[in-house]
């Protein structure tokens, strides 16, 4: 089991499309397994920024598809993942071993 300490904010108001917004939305840290889940709670939106840090390696999959071992983005445990979110809906994320 691991933990993804994730934050969902907006962009910048000026639309510096570099920086994140200071407007947090949603934020948490989420245990996870080796079974496929989605963050409860979250339901990203498009344009809004996915920020996440996880405790172990994990994959995790946008738009209200299911992650899986080898499918959606990889999280490495060493390196923070940043993301627009380009489709609406839930965020799985299962852990890599």
């Amino acid at each position: 089991m691991g933990t993804l300490n994730w934050t969902l904010t907006s962009y910048a108001a000026d639309d510096n499309k570099n920086i994140r917004s200071s407007t947090v939305i949603s934020s948490a840290a989420s245990t996870t397994s080796t079974t496929a889940d989605n963050i409860s709670g979250l339901n990203a939106r498009v344009g809004q920024v996915f920020t996440a840090v996880a405790s172990e390696p994990m994959w995790i999959n946008f738009g209200g598809n299911a992650a899986a071992v080898g499918t959606g983005h990889y999280i490495s445990n060493t390196f923070p993942l940043e993301v627009e979110i380009s489709k609406d809906g839930a965020v799985s994320v299962i852990d890599a071993a």
